[in-house]
């Protein structure tokens, strides 16, 4: 059995998950992605899955801020730089 590392960090963070809109065999492209990289303390996953499906998880953002930080303004924030980023 693998255990687990505990991470404590002086951040709080949230994330949020880019979802495909299409169904594709092909390589699927994505727009969005450098203004979403450009954000502060913003990252961007991209998973790398070869094809799409309706709904499917393509990958995720995201954010840090402060530990006191509002988390419902920090989730709004993640979930608006995700809808940044189109999947085509």
């Amino acid at each position: 059995r693998r255990q687990r590392q505990m991470c404590i960090r002086d951040s709080t963070g949230a994330s949020a998950v880019i979802l495909s809109p299409i169904a594709s065999r092909e390589q699927p492209r994505y727009r969005g992605e450098e203004e979403v990289c450009r954000e502060e303390n913003t990252d961007l996953r991209i998973f790398g899955k070869p094809s799409t499906k309706l709904n499917r998880r393509m990958g995720v953002v995201v954010r840090y801020d402060a530990l006191d930080a509002d988390l419902d303004a920090l989730r709004d924030k993640t979930k608006a730089a995700a809808a940044k980023v189109e999947v085509y």
